[in-house]
């Protein structure tokens, strides 16, 4: 009987060890996604704050044209044609450079990121 008894024992042991296993392997994997979430929340932040940015900036630069073109059409004659399309020339520019400025940035940005992550881990 003794020994019936302990084996007995011996399995409810077992079956508790295995179910704290369990459990601790479920926290751990709770854990780990609600840390995934978070992450993926804060690059949602980050990216939408970086959308608000470029918009932001492109309104300038269409408020900036708007006022241009209004100070273009008090100049008369030909050779305001002229300096019209020079003017319109360097600002295609300008914004052309503007735009490898922000890939740039972006790049940077994106490779800093996956540095700090690579850190983490």
């Amino acid at each position: 009987m003794r020994e019936g008894e302990e084996k007995k024992k011996k399995k409810k042991k077992k079956k508790k060890k295995k179910k704290k296993k369990k459990k601790k392997k479920k926290k751990k994997k709770k854990e780990e996604e609600e840390e995934e979430k978070d992450r993926r929340k804060g690059r949602m932040k980050e990216e939408e704050e970086e959308e608000e940015e470029e918009e932001e900036e492109e309104e300038e630069e269409e408020e900036e044209e708007e006022e241009e073109e209004e100070e273009e059409g008090r100049g008369g004659g030909g050779e305001g044609q002229e300096k019209r399309k020079d003017e319109e020339e360097e600002e295609k520019k300008k914004k052309k450079k503007k735009k490898k400025k922000k890939k740039k940035k972006k790049k940077k940005k994106k490779k800093k990121k996956k540095r700090k992550k690579k850190k983490k881990k």
